[in-house]
């Protein structure tokens, strides 16, 4: 005689471990982009609240009439011309083009610590920390062929002993022309 085993029909069990752990991974992953959507949509508002605001600013300064001058003489017009000279300068440098040549030229090796513009001499004084001295002689040859700066000098460097890593700290010089 044969014997019958009793079935069971277990309708309540549970999805074995190795399934549920990516199951909960995409849940997240999901809720995670919902929020980042949510996100992007208040940027996007905000951003086009912005624009409508400069837009109505362009607006209302085109419809004032810009207030008459009059003429300043002796010393106090030469300091007017100086500044306005200075400002025109500042206006007119690439500011994206000098900073983005830096940023490109740094790489991992090379932290930067100062940056302090003389716009008015077209020139930016650099200061900083390599990992070695390859590592500077590297960055000072990469800033010297982009382009941006005409001229790249290296004032002083130095190791610092009490440092186990023994960083190299740097000043630099960088030049540029005034009309590009």
């Amino acid at each position: 005689m044969t014997r019958v085993h009793a079935l069971r029909l277990d309708h309540g069990r549970r999805m074995p471990s190795w399934l549920r752990a990516p199951a909960l991974l995409l849940a997240g992953a999901l809720a995670g982009c919902g929020a980042l959507a949510l996100y992007a949509f208040q940027l996007a508002d905000t951003a086009a609240d912005l624009q409508q605001r400069a837009q109505e600013r362009e607006r209302a300064a085109s419809a004032t009439p810009a207030p008459r001058r009059t003429p300043v003489r002796g010393a106090d017009a030469l300091a007017e011309e100086r500044l306005a000279g200075q400002v025109r300068a500042e206006l007119a440098t690439p500011w994206e083009r000098l900073f983005g040549a830096i940023e490109g030229a740094a790489g991992p090796d090379v932290s930067l610590l100062s940056l302090a513009p003389l716009p008015g001499r077209g020139q930016l004084n650099l200061g900083g920390e390599a990992r070695n001295m390859g590592a500077l002689l590297a960055f000072l040859k990469r800033l010297q062929g982009g382009g941006a700066y005409s001229r790249v000098y290296l004032r002083e460097h130095h190791v610092d002993p009490a440092d186990p890593q023994q960083p190299v700290r740097f000043s630099m010089e960088l030049k540029w022309e005034r009309g590009t």
